[in-house]
């Protein structure tokens, strides 16, 4: 199967982001605040999403704390094999559409310094403080 890269011409140089400065009041405070945002969602049931469409089933999949078993980070639905065959089909189709998005249009997935998804992954590393 041939592995679709973009070419280096297109791909955007790589720059090292700046580390966040947590003796900075105004930056300890924002990430203690996504810190706390990301606490109060712990053990939010996530949908599945197939095409657009949003399911749920009867079989789930926890996401825990490797840190802390017993702490459930999500609860997620466990998809059947036709529902991987037919996200596998859409995304397939889908893929002409997806890979004419130019990069750096904004459709990314963003920054680790985006505190609220850089605190879901921290959340981890902070089990038990």
């Amino acid at each position: 199967m041939a592995t679709l890269v973009a070419p280096t011409s297109q791909l955007p140089q790589f720059v090292n982001e700046l580390y966040a400065d947590f003796s900075r009041p105004e930056v300890a405070e924002r990430a203690k605040a996504a810190l706390a945002k990301v606490r109060s969602e712990l053990g939010k049931e996530y949908d599945l999403l197939i095409a657009g469409d949003r399911r749920r089933s009867t079989a789930k999949l926890n996401s825990v704390n490797p840190a802390n078993p017993s702490e459930v980070i999500g609860i997620h639905q466990k998809g059947s094999e036709d529902d991987a065959r037919e996200a596998v089909e859409t995304a397939a189709a889908y893929f002409p559409t997806w890979a004419a998005v130019p990069i750096g249009s904004g459709a990314d997935a963003g920054s680790c310094r985006e505190y609220p998804s850089g605190a879901q992954i921290r959340i981890r590393c902070l089990a038990g403080r």
